[in-house]
């Protein structure tokens, strides 16, 4: 099981740095067939930073990304959120990831170091897929066995 992190998702719609879009294309194409998971503010995250960087598809075109994710509600995630904030003291929603990461048992894969770095702080499994492509795309197989 994995939660992706909305970094993936603007580098497999940006092709602005082939080598960052090349690899987000490539690890969400491996990893189709497998549990999938974010909180369900990826979806503003994805809008909010897709608009902010001047993409101009349809929302809802965006929002086809996040489809086979199963998204977490806020009411799911928020006081466990909540506890990640008092104790690892992240951004906010880095808490939002790192909780469900947690309630879900999944890794994390991300391309934002902090993220990365808060979510291993709180004992999560978590990779950063440009820097660590190879691990990650090892990983994706050893949890396609299972």
């Amino acid at each position: 099981m994995i939660v992706i992190d909305v970094s993936i998702l603007i580098d497999a719609i940006f092709s602005r740095d082939l080598e960052r879009y090349e690899k987000a294309v490539n690890f969400l194409k491996r990893v189709e067939d497998l549990p999938l998971y974010a909180p369900r503010i990826i979806n503003i995250e994805l809008i909010a930073v897709a608009r902010r960087l001047g993409y101009k598809a349809e929302r809802e075109k965006l929002l086809r990304l996040t489809r086979k994710f199963n998204l977490l509600k806020e009411e799911e995630i928020f006081n466990l959120a909540l506890y990640v904030a008092d104790r690892i003291h992240p951004r906010a929603i880095d808490a939002y990831y790192i909780a469900t990461a947690i309630l879900t048992k999944s890794i994390i894969v991300a391309n934002d170091r902090l993220l990365v770095n808060n979510s291993r702080q709180a004992g999560i499994e978590a990779y950063h897929l440009i820097e660590e492509h190879n691990i990650v795309m090892k990983r994706v197989e050893d949890l396609k066995k299972y």
